[in-house]
């Protein structure tokens, strides 16, 4: 577990040079060896993945991908320059 922890502290592979994959890597073992596992709130998994997206099964990864937020953003910024 030491070796996960120093390589969460220097954010994330050895080299520093972590990716998406390498993190969820991390995350999975780290999980594995605490027994860390917490239950999906099924409401709040459907408010964020949407209503079509089915519950992943326990103890496999998930990827999350915001769908909208950069939409929201640029209204906002469109929204702050006008007035």
């Amino acid at each position: 577990m030491a070796v996960i922890e120093e390589k969460i502290k220097t954010g994330g592979s050895v080299n520093g040079a972590a990716t998406l994959f390498e993190e969820m890597k991390m995350l999975k073992e780290f999980q594995d060896q605490c027994g860390a596992r917490k239950a999906i709130n099924s409401e709040l998994w459907h408010a964020c993945a949407g209503p079509l997206v089915s519950l992943p099964q326990v103890g496999s990864l998930v990827y999350y991908f915001p769908q909208g937020h950069s939409e929201q953003v640029c209204v906002f910024l469109l929204l702050c320059r006008a007035a």
